[in-house]
């Protein structure tokens, strides 16, 4: 074999070798660029997976504190009006027990006999009759003339000096007893003695209702 021939084959067989080298590190280049960007592409990845975790955590838990706290509002709400409702039935129930223990007096004073038996128990109880004024207080005007006899008053007591007499006033029955030395006057008509009653009954009525013994 020439020297011309051998030198060109070695120098052939020099650049291919240099040609594979040159493949062999683009390769190997491009081999570590995608693994570059594969990493990057994981990290990148990674990072927007744990925010988006984080995000959706952060906007669970601000939805558990604001179904907290509508939670929370709704029952003070329900509590409250629960409350109002409570307080307006019972004022309703003490309004309808006022209304009612008022009828039953003025109609019980609205007969002679009530009349007869309050007006029987003052001369009882007063001592001395001579200034002893008796006012029978009247809803229904007329101009009877009264008979003491029929209010349980007989002649020795008006001898006595009790002066009986009738007024009328609208909405208003009963009797007022007044002492004419005195000045003192008792009014012991419907509304008054409503008021009597109420003062004692319609507290303990209300701590029935609330169910205090």
């Amino acid at each position: 074999m020439s020297k011309k021939k051998q030198s060109k084959r070695v120098s052939e067989s020099g650049v291919n070798e240099f040609i594979n080298r040159l493949k062999n590190k683009g390769i190997d280049a491009g081999k570590e660029e995608a693994e570059k960007i594969v990493d990057n592409a994981n990290k990148k990845a990674g990072k927007i997976v744990n925010d988006a975790e984080k995000q959706a955590e952060k906007l669970l838990s601000d939805a558990k504190k604001k179904i907290e706290k509508l939670e929370k509002s709704a029952t003070e709400s329900i509590n409250i009006a629960f409350r109002d409702s409570v307080l307006n039935l019972e004022n309703t129930i003490s309004k309808t027990f006022v209304k009612q223990l008022k009828q039953m007096v003025k109609s019980e004073m609205s007969q002679e006999k009530s009349i007869r038996d309050l007006i029987t128990a003052v001369i009882k109880a007063t001592t001395n009759k001579k200034d002893l004024q008796i006012l029978i207080v009247d809803h229904i005007g007329n101009n009877e003339k009264i008979d003491p006899a029929i209010y349980g008053i007989t002649s020795s007591m008006l001898k006595e000096g009790i002066q009986l007499s009738k007024t009328y006033e609208k909405n208003k029955t009963g009797i007022m007893v007044k002492n004419a030395k005195t000045g003192i006057e008792i009014d012991m008509t419907d509304d008054a003695i409503s008021e009597l009653l109420l003062e004692h009954l319609l507290p303990r009525y209300q701590e029935i209702l609330k169910g205090d013994k």
